[in-house]
């Protein structure tokens, strides 16, 4: 959703806003960063309360699976990319509906692609369980994401720090506030995640806290 979301506005801005990811780049999300962290959350231990929870039941892709992808955690992560692109933009001296020159946008782009990035790493742990936030069950509980999580990491400094990938893809290392904007990611996607789960119906119920 996060790539989709610069082409959108691209589109709705009729090109006066730059692009903040190009194709290259939205494929390299799609295969280089989701791939080991889905594939970890595949391989998820049981949670020790799902003898004692109600039995699913129905299709694995349902409306509230939709809502929460589309409604809640893709829009943060696309507002925090799009924070970070614009602001890099704007510091380096860009103005709406002004060609970016490439010393600016190479950085400016760098910067939504590592939100993106840091965004999915949250994403990856808020979707340990559909019930309870980030922390519970507890970070260490499957090495196997947290191994993807690393080699996820690598994976952002290979792209934005390696001239010749940087170069193929159009991103560069962001200067300092471009990293402290990308890095609010993760912090936004956790406690909006938190949130979410918080307001859901049952949620007292799935916790253990009787209902009032």
């Amino acid at each position: 959703m996060e790539g989709q979301c610069s082409f959108v506005l691209w589109s709705l801005t009729a090109g006066h806003l730059p692009l903040a990811l190009s194709v290259l780049q939205i494929l390299a999300l799609d295969i280089g960063t989701d791939l080991l962290p889905a594939l970890a959350l595949g391989a998820e231990p049981a949670s020790p309360r799902v003898m004692i929870e109600p039995m699913r039941s129905g299709p694995l892709v349902d409306l509230g699976l939709l809502r929460r992808a589309l409604l809640v955690l893709g829009p943060t992560e696309a507002v925090v990319e799009m924070l970070a692109f614009v602001g890099v933009l704007t510091l380096g001296g860009w103005s709406y509906g002004q060609t970016a020159p490439a010393h600016v946008l190479a950085p400016a782009s760098g910067a939504a692609f590592a939100a993106v990035v840091l965004g999915q790493l949250a994403n990856a742990f808020a979707c340990r369980s559909a019930s309870r936030p980030v922390g519970r069950p507890s970070l260490r509980g499957n090495r196997l994401l947290l191994l993807a999580v690393a080699v996820e990491l690598v994976f952002l400094a290979v792209i934005l720090g390696w001239p010749a990938a940087a170069s193929l893809l159009g991103g560069s290392v962001p200067p300092p506030v471009g990293w402290v904007v990308a890095l609010a990611a993760v912090p936004a996607v956790v406690l909006v995640d938190r949130a979410h789960k918080a307001l859901r119906p049952g949620a007292r119920r799935r916790d253990g806290v009787a209902p009032a």
